[in-house]
């Protein structure tokens, strides 16, 4: 179907008042992801860049594949002990990894005590996420790059370099042109 009918039928209302894309079973919602959103995931907001140069062009988004990154770096770090939880050191590394706390961050157990939902010293996956959810969210920012040379640069500097996220923003991933998203 042409994307005007498909953005037609997402923003279209039941008798009681409620969003198709938001109403609709999971599957459905995918579906409509995969046919509205940038690569399948971000859903690129309205109005002007943020930023615009002569080589790239940044906007704001939200990446509805969020809560999936979440899991698999909770996943990626619980695995490591062979448990279903993590302390709070291996909470703060999973932050770290992410790019969400410097290396000298005091405020890792004011962070752990608010994720430990039911206070037990040990945080489970959903906790994990919901934390996620609620304190990081799920909005980014895309930067779309002119030459692949600047972007390569870009991105290798990011991975070589350990930038402090409290004066560099971080990265989750980068798509170009000869990836799969």
């Amino acid at each position: 179907a042409h994307i005007t009918t498909v953005r037609l039928l997402a923003e279209t209302k039941d008798q009681f008042g409620r969003v198709a894309k938001l109403a609709a079973p999971r599957y459905i919602q995918k579906l409509f992801e995969e046919r509205l959103f940038f690569l399948g995931r971000y859903d690129i907001t309205k109005g002007p860049p943020i930023h615009q140069s002569a080589t790239c062009i940044v906007v704001h988004a939200t990446d509805a594949k969020m809560p999936e990154y979440f899991e698999y770096m909770y996943d990626k770090h619980a695995g490591k002990e062979g448990g279903t939880t993590v302390d709070e050191k291996q909470f703060k590394e999973i932050l770290r990894k992410m790019e969400l706390i410097s290396h000298d961050d005091h405020n890792i157990n004011h962070l752990f005590q608010r994720a430990d939902v039911d206070k037990t010293d040990m945080i489970s996956k959903k906790e994990f996420v919901d934390f996620c959810l609620t304190e990081i969210g799920a909005n980014v920012v895309l930067k779309f790059m002119r030459n692949k040379d600047q972007f390569r640069r870009e991105v290798d500097g990011r991975k070589t370099n350990r930038l402090d996220p409290k004066y560099v923003v971080g990265s989750i991933r980068s798509h170009d042109t000869t990836s799969d998203p």
